[in-house]
C-alpha cells in the first residue's frame, strides 16, 4: 500500500508542477482549459523532474530521490505563489477566450451518442495499453540496451557519470559502466529513475508507467487546444481519434523506453504554447520554451527541430525573404563557430563535421548514394501509404498540406504550424535521402519512430485547416441565403 501511494504521489507532483507552470503563463476559464492544462500539465512537470536530476548531479548531490523530491515540492510551492499572484492580477493581458464554436449543447441527440461511443473506445484502447505495459510490457532492444540499462545503472550508482561509453570508458581509470545508445540526453533513463526511486525497488515494468500517461497527456492537451483556438467540437474529436488510434502511437505507447513519443509530444507542447501566444498573449511563450527544452533533453535526434521550429516562430513575426537571409546568417555563423571550435563535432551516427588542422572534415556517411536513393523513395512510400502503420492518416496530409499552405497566406499562426511540419518532413527526407538513415527506410527499422515526431504537428495543422474551411463554407452559405 505504502509502494501504491508513493507511486501516485510521484505521478502527481509533476501533473501538479507542470499545471502550476502554465498558470503562471497563461490562466483561462471553462472546461476547453481545463482539458488543455491537465493535458500539458505532466510532461511539463516531468522537464521539472529531469532538471532537478541534472542540477543535483551537477551540484555534487547526485541523483538523489529525496533531494530531487525536496525540489520539486520547493518549485510547487514556489509556482504556487506566482499563479495566485498573477491570477489576482485582474489587467493581464494573457487570459484565453474561446472562439464561438460549436459545442456540446447544439449536436443532435444522434451525434452526441456517436461522441459517447468514440470516447469511451479511446477511453477502452489506453486502458488496453495501461495494462500491456503493467502486465507484460515489450522490451525493444535498441531503448532497452540503452535507456533501460541507463535506468538500472543510476537507481544503483547514482550518478550520471556511472556510465561511460566509447573512448571514456577505455580511459577511465576507475571502474566503471558502459552501455549502448548513452550518446543521447539523459531524459528518458531519468523519467524511468524516478519512478524506481518512488518506489524504492528495481521494477523493469513499473518504470515505464509515464508512457501510456504520454499518450493520454496527447489526447487531452491536443483537444482542450483545438477547443481554444476555434475548431468545432466534432473536429477536434475527430483529430484527436484520428492521433490516438494510430497503430505506431499505440506500438509506442507500450515500447519500454523509446523517446520518440515524447518528442511528438514536446513538439506538439511547444507549437500548441506559439499558436496561443499569438493568439492570445506573450506569456505562452512560456510554454513553447518548456516544451523545447523537453524535446531537447529526450534524444538528440530532436535537434533537428530546434531550427526548423524557430524558422516557422520567426515566420509568424517577418516576412519570408527576410527569414531566408536569417537562414544565411545562421548558417554563416555555425560555420564561424566551427573554425573557432577547430575540433570535428559529432553528428549523432553519421560522422563528424567542422575543422581539423585547418581542413574541412564532412560526415562520412552523408552524401548521395545513387542505389540508395532509387530504393529508398518506394520503401519510404510503402511505410506512408501501403503499410498499416499510419491507416488513412498519411492520405489526408498532402490534401490538407495544399490547403495549409493556401490558409497559411492568412494565419500566420497557421504559417508557423506549416513550416514546422512541412520543414521537418523535408529535413527528415532530406536525411533519409542523402545519408545512411536511408538504410532504415528500406529496413523499416526507424523510419515510423522518427516520422512520428512530426504527426501530431501535422494533425494540429489539420485542424487548424479545417476552421479555415469551415469559415469559409459558412459564409458562402449565408451569402446564397442573402
Amino acid at each position: 500500500m505504502i509502494e501504491v501511494l508513493r507511486v501516485i504521489l510521484c505521478l502527481v507532483l509533476p501533473a501538479i508542477t507542470g499545471a502550476l507552470l502554465i498558470s503562471c503563463c497563461w490562466r483561462g476559464s471553462g472546461w476547453h482549459y481545463r482539458f488543455a492544462l491537465i493535458g500539458m500539465a505532466f510532461q511539463v512537470g516531468m522537464v521539472g523532474v529531469i532538471c532537478g536530476y541534472v542540477l543535483l548531479d551537477r551540484s555534487g548531490v547526485g541523483l538523489s530521490f529525496g533531494w530531487n523530491l525536496t525540489l520539486q515540492l520547493g518549485l510547487a510551492a514556489m509556482l504556487a505563489c506566482v499563479a495566485a499572484w498573477r491570477w489576482r492580477q485582474s489587467n493581464s493581458g494573457t487570459e484565453l477566450h474561446s472562439f464561438p464554436v460549436s459545442g456540446w449543447g447544439e449536436l443532435s441527440p444522434g451525434l452526441r451518442l456517436v461522441v459517447i461511443a468514440v470516447v469511451a473506445w479511446l477511453v477502452l484502447r489506453l486502458l488496453g495499453i495501461l495494462l500491456e505495459v503493467l502486465v507484460r510490457p515489450l522490451y525493444p532492444w535498441d531503448a532497452w540496451y540503452a535507456y533501460g540499462m541507463q535506468a538500472k545503472a543510476w537507481f544503483y550508482y547514482p550518478e550520471l557519470g556511472a556510465i561511460k561509453n566509447g573512448w571514456p570508458w577505455f580511459a577511465s581509470i576507475d571502474p566503471a559502466l558502459t552501455a549502448g545508445g548513452t550518446r543521447h540526453p539523459p531524459g528518458i533513463g531519468l523519467m524511468q529513475l524516478w519512478m524506481l526511486q518512488s518506489f524504492g525497488r528495481y521494477d523493469d515494468a513499473l518504470m515505464n508507467l509515464p508512457w501510456p500517461l504520454a499518450m493520454a497527456s496527447i489526447g487531452l492537451a491536443l483537444f482542450g487546444i483545438l477547443r481554444i483556438i476555434g475548431v468545432g467540437l466534432l473536429f477536434s474529436l475527430g483529430a484527436v481519434t484520428v492521433l490516438m488510434t494510430l497503430p505506431v502511437v499505440n506500438t509506442q505507447a507500450v515500447l519500454a523506453g523509446y523517446g520518440d513519443l515524447w518528442i511528438g509530444l514536446y513538439l506538439l507542447l511547444a507549437l500548441s504554447g506559439f499558436v496561443l501566444a499569438r493568439r492570445h498573449g506573450y506569456g505562452c511563450y512560456g510554454i513553447t520554451l518548456v516544451g523545447i527544452a523537453g524535446m531537447l533533453s529526450i534524444k538528440e535526434t530532436a535537434w533537428l527541430w530546434a531550427p526548423v521550429l524557430a524558422a516557422g516562430i520567426l515566420a509568424s513575426y517577418v516576412r519570408l525573404r527576410w527569414l531566408f537571409l536569417t537562414g544565411l546568417i545562421g548558417v554563416a555563423g555555425f560555420i564561424a563557430f566551427l573554425w573557432w571550435r577547430d575540433e570535428p563535432m559529432r553528428v549523432s551516427t553519421l560522422g563528424r563535421l567542422g575543422f581539423a588542422d585547418g581542413d574541412w572534415v564532412f560526415p562520412s556517411k552523408i552524401g548521395l548514394q545513387v542505389s540508395q536513393e532509387v530504393t529508398m523513395w518506394p520503401a519510404l512510400l510503402q511505410h506512408l501509404f501501403v503499410y498499416d502503420n499510419w491507416h488513412l492518416f498519411w492520405y489526408l496530409v498532402p490534401i490538407f498540406s495544399i490547403m495549409a499552405l493556401w490558409y497559411a497566406r492568412m494565419d500566420r499562426a497557421l504559417l508557423s504550424v506549416v513550416i514546422t511540419a512541412l520543414g521537418g518532413l523535408a529535413v527528415l527526407i532530406g536525411f533519409f535521402a542523402f545519408s545512411s538513415m536511408g538504410e532504415a527506410v528500406i529496413s523499416g527499422t526507424s523510419v515510423n519512430r522518427l516520422l512520428l515526431h512530426l504527426v501530431p504537428a501535422f494533425v494540429l495543422m489539420a485542424a487548424m485547416v479545417s476552421t479555415h474551411w469551415t469559415q469559409v463554407s459558412t459564409e458562402l452559405q449565408r451569402s446564397h441565403e442573402a
